[in-house]
């Protein structure tokens, strides 16, 4: 390990040290302390193969397992105000943790509105979809354009009659 992870390290661990648990007072060390890793993460990115380092490594390095560091990271990014809705949410429990915050910012299932309707696009001919929930938004994947003119082709499809074709067959009675 180099000079630069090395003080990211120590840094880590003296706020490690002092963060405690469940308190907002901790909670925000911990934040502090995702703010590091987020830089050793890069830092490391950048410099792989200079570091020889395997991401297991690097956990390691910091003392963490490869699922905290990566909640670490993801906490690093969370605004001020989503973090301050979330201890206000605590009504005064001592419960604060990192994956109380990233839990509490995931939208609840009762939440997302329902799908209604679905159109996928074979990976054949380019790919993606378009999902429509309750409240008629739209959401598109894979090449937008591409998306909208097949479900226009298949719209026009459906809307255009087709022509009925009757088959005559003659019956022999024996």
């Amino acid at each position: 390990m180099d000079k630069v992870l090395k003080h990211s390290v120590k840094k880590v661990q003296k706020l490690n040290a002092r963060a405690g648990k469940g308190s907002t007072t901790s909670l925000y060390r911990q934040i502090e302390i995702g703010k590091l890793c987020v830089e050793g993460h890069a830092y490391w990115k950048a410099n792989k193969k200079v570091l020889g380092m395997s991401r297991d490594d690097l956990c390691d390095a910091y003392g963490y397992g490869k699922t905290y560091f990566a909640n670490l990271i993801k906490v690093a990014n969370v605004s001020i105000e989503d973090t301050e809705r979330y201890i206000e949410s605590l009504n005064g429990e001592p419960t604060a943790s990192v994956i109380g915050l990233l839990s509490f910012l995931k939208p609840k299932k009762e939440d997302k509105p329902k799908t209604w309707y679905t159109f996928s696009v074979s990976r054949e001919i380019g790919g993606g979809g378009a999902r429509f929930d309750e409240k008629l938004d739209t959401h598109l994947s894979g090449n937008k354009d591409e998306v909208i003119e097949h479900l226009e082709t298949l719209l026009n499809e459906l809307k255009s009659p087709k022509p009925a074709t009757i088959e005559l067959l003659e019956v022999i009675e024996a």
